[in-house]
């Protein structure tokens, strides 16, 4: 499905961060947190929430959604 998923999402939030675009962010859909384990999302969920990058997404039917439930515990932007 998504390979280097966890590396590539925290890549993607260092160079927001490293160019100061925090609270300018939308991930679309995210899929691939669906296929992470809980301990990678959490840690992004935290660090996505520090950077306040949301992430807007829907129900997929051939592919695992995101956690939804675990990434309303942190507050996005």
């Amino acid at each position: 499905m998504c390979d280097n998923e966890f590396s590539s999402f925290k890549r993607f939030t260092q160079l927001v961060e490293e160019i100061k675009w925090q609270g300018r962010v939308n991930i679309s859909h995210g899929y691939c947190l669906g296929d992470m384990t809980v301990e990678e999302v959490r840690e992004l969920a935290e660090i996505l929430a520090e950077l306040e990058i949301s992430i807007a997404t829907t129900a997929s039917i051939d592919v695992p959604a995101p956690p939804i439930p675990l990434l309303y515990e942190y507050p996005f932007g």
